[in-house]
């Protein structure tokens, strides 16, 4: 009876992970896999831009799939909120471990040092981060134009329009530096 029992309760949890399932999900561990990946591909010699478009990318899109699973009065509010605050889990504690660095000058008006007359330093990581995690938010309006000027939708247009963008983006960057 002991037998039958366990084999039942085995094949209840080996069907219960096979089901899926919603997850509310953003772990230090994703991060710090993110972080691993981010090492890597700087150890092989991809440019820190072009790794931190697809780590904002990553970022942006992981906090858009949360936001989705909300069903609240404030939902709405969620599909900004979630891929922020996945942004700044995701790519703040990441940003210590890539230390390039440009700069770029404002010299609109001022005695140089105030706020309009200086010149600023931007981590790459940072600012490649941005630029993924832009592309990521326009990628879905450039997927709206092709479904209205085709009048139709291709199998997997929307992920395929985001990497071909994140991609042109990624090739860019790496010709600019």
């Amino acid at each position: 009876m002991r037998s039958k029992f366990s084999l039942l309760s085995a094949v209840i949890v080996g069907i219960g992970a096979l089901l899926p399932r919603i997850a509310f999900a953003h772990c230090p561990l994703c991060t710090v896999g993110a972080g691993l990946a981010v090492v890597f591909a700087a150890w092989i010699g991809v440019s820190v831009g072009t790794i931190g478009i697809f780590l904002g990318a990553f970022a942006v899109a992981l906090g858009l799939w949360a936001a989705r699973a909300i069903h609240a009065p404030w939902r709405h509010l969620a599909h900004w909120i979630f891929p922020v605050l996945s942004f700044v889990l995701t790519v703040l504690p990441i940003l210590p471990l890539a230390r390039e660095y440009t700069s770029f000058g404002v010299y609109i008006t001022g005695s140089y040092g105030s706020l309009l007359n200086r010149t600023y330093l931007v981590n790459i990581l940072l600012l490649g981060s941005i630029v993924g995690g832009i592309a990521t938010l326009i990628a879905p309006f450039i997927s709206q134009q092709v479904t209205r000027w085709c009048d139709r939708r291709f199998p997997y247009q929307g992920i395929l329009i985001l990497f071909l963008l994140l991609l042109f983006i990624a090739i860019a960057t790496e010709f600019l530096r």
